[in-house]
């Protein structure tokens, strides 16, 4: 779930850096790959025993591209990052996230053309288009935890969002909305 704050980091708009306790860099789970990643988008991750302070140091240099084929379930925040502050990246191997808990990248198109962002999937490519609009906003979560959490995101922009069947993060993240709290961001 570590994946989640790097991302809410990426969009802050001042220097901000997070704590993230009992999390080991060589974990083999997907989210360790977030550092690499994150990286590009101007986030540093200091591993202190075990524990990550990572930092956004508001110099980003993405990659024109990211294929995700081996994480895919990173691109879900990553996807709202991109959407919301880098639409000039695009991302592949995003197949799967088509029979997850729902169909990821539709949900995602759905949810975001209500906020102004643009989402074109074809062939396996997602490219973004559009205008970020701040007005106040219901997502749904299609019964989906990554969907829920990845949509949050947007309230650091300023928008003022509600999410439905907020409760469904419980499957990953328990205390995700608390998390999101304490770093200062709000939903309702």
């Amino acid at each position: 779930s570590a994946c989640f704050l790097y991302c809410a980091i990426m969009l802050h708009k001042t220097p901000s850096n997070i704590l993230l306790q009992n999390l080991n860099i060589k974990s083999l789970q997907g989210d360790s790959q977030m550092a690499n990643i994150a990286q590009d988008f101007g986030i540093s991750t200091l591993a202190i025993e075990d524990n990550l302070v990572i930092e956004n140091n508001l110099n980003p240099t993405p990659q024109a591209h990211y294929n995700l084929v081996n994480y895919p379930d990173l691109a879900i925040p990553l996807i709202v990052v991109c959407a919301i502050k880098f639409p000039q990246v695009t991302i592949s191997g995003l197949s799967t996230l088509l029979v997850k808990e729902c169909n990821r990248v539709q949900a995602l198109q759905t949810e975001l053309l209500k906020i102004g962002l643009v989402l074109t999937y074809e062939n396996d490519l997602l490219k973004f288009s559009g205008v970020l609009q701040t007005q106040a906003v219901i997502f749904e979560t299609y019964n989906d935890h990554r969907i829920a959490m990845a949509l949050a995101l947007v309230s650091i922009c300023g928008i003022n969002c509600s999410i439905t069947n907020a409760e469904v993060v419980k499957k990953s993240f328990p205390n995700y909305w608390q998390t999101m709290q304490a770093i200062g961001i709000e939903i309702t």
